[in-house]
């Protein structure tokens, strides 16, 4: 490998006019190379932080169910799941059982957190809930709730995990 150090321009222009056409290819190419390979380790890096990006932002979802049940009686008129974000809290489908208003099937397949806590509409209308027990998070797939609805009970305004 030739080492040589220039002073100016000039001598650096004298020495490459020396060389043979091959050798003067080879340094352009080497010099463009160079300058190449730092774009495309800048371009490739970029593409990887963009990707990993947008993979982390995606959301995972998964679906939660169970059952709920008004405890004095009032029929079920809604289900509210909140997993505390704002992407996967929204109201459950449900199902009451059949000739007990009081107790319903839930699930909500759009849930992003590993925990979630639910707010059931006991007694009312679809629209306008008489009274809101809520239950506390709990972690899992396949919940079951009591949910006390009445003024005298213990655990008033209050939905109980019930395993």
């Amino acid at each position: 490998m030739l080492h040589h150090r220039f002073n100016d321009n000039s001598d650096e222009h004298q020495f490459i006019k020396q060389l043979d056409w091959w050798t003067k290819l080879r340094l352009k190419v080497r010099r463009r190379a160079k300058t190449w390979s730092s774009g495309i380790a800048a371009l490739l890096i970029l593409v990887v932080v963009v990707l990993t990006a947008r993979l982390a932002l995606k959301p995972q979802y998964h679906t939660v169910s169970g059952r709920v049940e008004c405890s004095s009686g009032r029929s079920v008129q809604g289900i509210y799941i909140n997993d505390g974000t704002r992407l996967g809290s929204d109201f459950a489908s449900w199902q009451p059982e059949p000739g007990r208003p009081s107790a319903a099937t839930y699930s909500r397949n759009r849930v992003i957190s590993d925990t979630y806590k639910v707010g059931v509409g006991c007694g009312g209308t679809r629209l306008d809930w008489e009274v809101q027990p809520k239950s506390d998070f709990v972690s899992g797939t396949i919940n079951n709730f009591i949910c006390y609805d009445g003024p005298d009970m213990a655990n008033s305004g209050k939905c109980v995990h019930k395993p």
